[in-house]
C-alpha cells in the first residue's frame, strides 16, 4: 500500500485551477493590501536602488552585502599572471642545483626558449649558450666548494646532451644549407675551445687559492667531457666547406657587431684593454684583405718589402761564410775552406740550390775528416728553390677566413662573458697575429742574434774534442741562413721564420757546448794564406 504523502502529492499534482479561480484569487489578494498597507517603519528601511526600481517595493529584513568593483580585480589577476609567467622564471635565471627554482630554470624557462627557437642555426646557438650555462653554473658551485661528485655528473651529462643536440640541429642544417651548416661548426667548436681555456684556467685559479684541495672543488670530470666535445666539434670541421662568399659575409658580419659591442662597453674599458682589443680588431681586418687577395691571386703590395731585409741579410751572411771558412782551416782540410768558399760564390751569385747542395756535401766531408773521437750527424737543411713572390689560392683563402671567424666568435666571448675574461687572458684567447713587418723584424732579430753567437764562438779557442760539434753547428747555422735569405727574398715569412728559430736554437746550443772556463780567446795570429792544395792539412 502506497504511504499517504505520496498518494496526496498524486492528487495535489491533478489540482487545476480555473481563470476564473485564478482572476478571483488575485483580486481578494490586491483588495487585502489596499485595506492593510506595511507600517512606516518598515517602509523606512528601503534602500535608494529599490525605491528607484519601484515605490511600491517590499523591502525584506536588513542584512550585509559586500560589493567587487571588477577592474581592480582584473588588474590584481593580470599582475598575478605576468609575476608567474615573468617573475618567476627571471628570479629563476640565478637559480643553482639544489635551490626550489632551479627546475624552473631548466625545465620550463630554457625549454620554452629552446621552442621559440625555429631556425637551426639559432637552435645551435641555444644549445651552445645551454652547453655554456651549465658550464658556469659547476664553476661557481667549485668555487664555493660545493660542486660534489653526484652534482658533477649532472652537469657532464648535461654538457653531453646539449653537445648532442647541437651536433643534430648541425646534421639537420646540412641538408638544406651546407654553408650554415659549416660555418655553425666553426661556432660551435669555438665555443667549446673557449669554454676548454676557461675550465683550466679555473683549475689554475682554484689549485693556487685552496692550496691543491678537491674536496667540492674539482671540475676534472667536466674538463674531460669538455675535451672530448672538443675534439668531437673539430674533427667534424675537416669535412665542412662553406662557400668563400658566405664565409667572407658572415666574417663581416660579426666583425661589424663585435665592433659596436665594443664601442658601447668602451668607457668602462681601461686603456690596456682598448689597447689590445683594438689590436685584434686590426688583425681581423688585415686577415681579410689577405684572404680577398689570396681569392683574386694577387699579392700583397706589403709581401714585396721584406726582399729590402733580404738584401742586407745577403751581404752578411756572405761576409759571414768567408770568416767560417777561415774557422775551417784551423780544423780540416784547407779543400773544406775552398769548397766552402765556393759555396758562398754561388750563393752570392744566387745560385742558391747549387749552394746548398755544395755546402751539404762539404759538411759531410768535414765530418769525416775532422772529428777524431765522436760522430756528429749531418743535419740536411730544407732547399728553397723558389724564384718568385708565392700565389695563393682560394682554398687558402677560405682557410684565412675560417681562422679569422674563430677569432671573432672568441672575442665575442671574451666581451660578452666575464667568466672568460676573469679565467683567461686575451693573448691567450686570441693571439696576435704578426703583421709582415713584424714577422720580418722578427726574423731579422733572431737572425742577428744567431750572427752573434756565431761570431763569439769564432773568437774563441775551440779544443781538438769540440772542434768536431762546432764545425757542423757553424755549418748548420750557415745553411739555415741561406734559406733565411732566400726566402725572405720569394716574401715566404713563414719558411725564414721557421728556419730563424732553428738557427736561434743552433746558436743556444754553440754557445751552451763552447761556455767552458777553459774556453778562451785566441791571442791574434796571421791568417793563414788558403791555397787550393788539397793535400796539406792545417794543424794548431
Amino acid at each position: 500500500m502506497k504511504r499517504f504523502s505520496e498518494q496526496f502529492k498524486k492528487q495535489a499534482d491533478r489540482v487545476v485551477m480555473r481563470s476564473t479561480e485564478k482572476n478571483e484569487l488575485k483580486a481578494r489578494i490586491v483588495s487585502y493590501m489596499e485595506y492593510h498597507p506595511l507600517p512606516k517603519e518598515v517602509t523606512q528601511k528601503r534602500t535608494i536602488a529599490e525605491k528607484v526600481t519601484s515605490k511600491d517595493a517590499i523591502v525584506s529584513e536588513p542584512f550585509f552585502s559586500l560589493s567587487f568593483n571588477s577592474f581592480p580585480m582584473r588588474s590584481f589577476a593580470g599582475f598575478f599572471v605576468l609575476f608567474v609567467v615573468v617573475g618567476i622564471p627571471l628570479v629563476a635565471e640565478k637559480a643553482l642545483p639544489g635551490d626550489v627554482l632551479y627546475p624552473v630554470k631548466v625545465q620550463f624557462t630554457e625549454e620554452v626558449r629552446s621552442s621559440l627557437s625555429f631556425s637551426p642555426y639559432a637552435k645551435v646557438e641555444w644549445e651552445t649558450e645551454r652547453l655554456e650555462r651549465r658550464i658556469a653554473e659547476a664553476r661557481l658551485l667549485a668555487s664555493e666548494g660545493k660542486l660534489t661528485d653526484e652534482a658533477q655528473a649532472v652537469f657532464a651529462e648535461a654538457v653531453k646532451v646539449h653537445t648532442d643536440a647541437a651536433q643534430r640541429e648541425i646534421a639537420e642544417l646540412k641538408e638544406s644549407d651546407t654553408d650554415s651548416a659549416a660555418i655553425a661548426e666553426i661556432a660551435f667548436a669555438s665555443a667549446l675551445e673557449v669554454q676548454a681555456q676557461v675550465l683550466e684556467g679555473h683549475i689554475e685559479n682554484e689549485s693556487s687559492t685552496t692550496g691543491g684541495s678537491e674536496d667540492g672543488h674539482s671540475i676534472l670530470a667536466l674538463v674531460e667531457v669538455v675535451a672530448e666535445a672538443r675534439s668531437s666539434a673539430e674533427a667534424a670541421q675537416t669535412d665542412a666547406k662553406p662557400s668563400y662568399e658566405k664565409l667572407l659575409a658572415t666574417v663581416e658580419e660579426e666583425s661589424t657587431h663585435v665592433y659596436e659591442l665594443f664601442e658601447s662597453i668602451r668607457k668602462s674599458a681601461s686603456a690596456d684593454e682598448i689597447m689590445d682589443i683594438e689590436r685584434r680588431f686590426e688583425d681581423v681586418e688585415r686577415n681579410m684583405r689577405v684572404a680577398i687577395a689570396y681569392k683574386e691571386g694577387t699579392i700583397l703590395a706589403d709581401e714585396a718589402v721584406v726582399a729590402n731585409e733580404a738584401l742586407a741579410m745577403s751581404k752578411q751572411g756572405a761576409r759571414n761564410a768567408h770568416a767560417d771558412a777561415e774557422l775551417l782551416t784551423t780544423t780540416a782540410d784547407a779543400d773544406i775552406a775552398v769548397s766552402k768558399l765556393a759555396s758562398t760564390e754561388m750563393a752570392i751569385e744566387g745560385d742558391l740550390a747549387m749552394s746548398i747542395a755544395t755546402a751539404t756535401e762539404v759538411s759531410a766531408t768535414s765530418v769525416q775528416e775532422s772529428i777524431i773521437e765522436e760522430v756528429p750527424v749531418v743535419i740536411e737543411p730544407e732547399v728553397v728553390v723558389e724564384t718568385e713572390l708565392t700565389t695563393h689560392s682560394e682554398a687558402e683563402a677560405i682557410e684565412m677566413l675560417r681562422a679569422t671567424l674563430k677569432d671573432i666568435q672568441k672575442l665575442l666571448n671574451y666581451l660578452t662573458n666575464i667568466d672568460v675574461r676573469e679565467n683567461v687572458s686575451i693573448d691567450d684567447l686570441v693571439p696576435v697575429t704578426p703583421t709582415i713587418d713584424e714577422k720580418a723584424q722578427e726574423v731579422m732579430r733572431l737572425f742577428d742574434a744567431a750572427l752573434a753567437v756565431q761570431k763569439e764562438v769564432k773568437e774563441k779557442n775551440i779544443p781538438r774534442s769540440l772542434r768536431g760539434k762546432v764545425a757542423q753547428g757553424m755549418q748548420s747555422l750557415d745553411l739555415n741562413f741561406e734559406t733565411i735569405t732566400a726566402a725572405m727574398e720569394i716574401g715566404d715569412l713563414e719558411t725564414a721564420l721557421i728556419a730563424a728559430t732553428e738557427a736561434q736554437v743552433i746558436a743556444t746550443d754553440l754557445q751552451v757546448l763552447t761556455a767552458s772556463e777553459n774556453i778562451v780567446a785566441p791571442v791574434e795570429t796571421p791568417v793563414t794564406e788558403i791555397t787550393a792544395s788539397t793535400s796539406e792539412v792545417v794543424t794548431e
